[in-house]
């Protein structure tokens, strides 16, 4: 979610295990009617390795970036195509659509997260990431917003505070 300013997403950093595996990443605007992804466009596909547990795994910058209104919503439902694997990571969260992480543009709220679309999900869950964003207009580097469950700061951090739980697929949402 933005505030009152527009935002330029730039890129993520997801949190994964130290596989080799196609990272999908599908957008749409407000909270996402799950399970129907039919409402999200693809924006992103390609073949990441991650960095393992506690350590976030950068994605190659977005082409074109994701522009963002302000006082808007967007649900962000990341995918690695492992079926059987656990190769994602979250954190376990207090409840849906609740902000959990926020600075002076944007937040994130806990979403749900799954082992693969149309297998068992639990939620509600927090995404353990970093979002880099710009403000249109300006001429600083991208900012960062990492959820506490993966860094006590707006930085990334290699130590979680809470130990996350393997997934493979997760839905945030910017709110």
């Amino acid at each position: 979610m933005t505030g009152d300013t527009a935002v330029t997403i730039e890129r993520f950093d997801i949190h994964m295990a130290p596989v080799t595996e196609l990272v999908e990443i599908w957008t749409g605007d407000g909270y996402p009617d799950w399970p129907n992804t039919n409402s999200m466009t693809k924006i992103w596909e390609g073949m990441i390795t991650g960095q393992g547990q506690g350590v976030a795994t950068p994605l190659p910058a977005f082409d074109p970036p994701i522009e963002l209104a302000e006082n808007s919503i967007l649900g962000v439902y990341a995918t690695v195509e492992d079926y059987q694997g656990n190769n994602m990571y979250h954190s376990d969260g207090v409840q849906e659509n609740t902000v959990y992480a926020s600075d002076s543009y944007i937040s994130l709220a806990e979403g749900i997260s799954q082992w693969h679309l149309h297998q068992n999900f639990e939620w509600p869950t927090r995404w353990n990431g970093v979002v880099y964003y710009s403000i249109p207009g300006q001429t600083t580097s991208p900012t960062t917003l990492a959820p506490s469950s993966l860094a006590p700061t707006i930085s990334p951090s290699i130590s979680p505070t809470s130990k996350p739980t393997p997934n493979v697929s997760y839905i945030v949402y910017l709110v």
